[in-house]
């Protein structure tokens, strides 16, 4: 599990590209200031918390999403219609990998 300093690290400047040898995420920096909102809020539920999270992208939010739900017994399901190597490799990286679950499809098919 992530501890609160490597979350608190996390949230404040690393590029979740550089876990899987890249660097095109960088636009991380924009959602980098939102993380511990996200956080907070998911976590101030203080009950088992399942979370839906439609685009995961970079996996930033994900992170964020998890670290709440393994502090209150929850799982994550995250759902994009890409690929998402350096998502599933930042989840893995912080052991998180069994609190979440990966959906590759659209939303609008997969919801419903």
């Amino acid at each position: 599990m992530i501890d609160d300093a490597e979350f608190f690290s996390f949230a404040r400047g690393v590029n979740p590209g550089t876990l899987v040898g890249g660097d095109r995420y960088s636009s991380t920096n924009d959602m980098r200031e939102n993380l511990l909102i996200l956080y907070a809020l998911a976590v101030a539920a203080d009950r088992p918390l399942d979370v839906l999270e439609i685009g995961t992208n970079d996996g930033t939010s994900t992170l964020a999403f998890l670290k709440a739900a393994s502090e209150v017994d929850g799982h994550v399901t995250t759902i994009d219609v890409c690929d998402t190597p350096v998502a599933e490799a930042l989840v893995s990286h912080y052991g998180l990998r069994e609190r979440c679950t990966f959906v590759r499809s659209d939303s609008h098919v997969v919801l419903p």
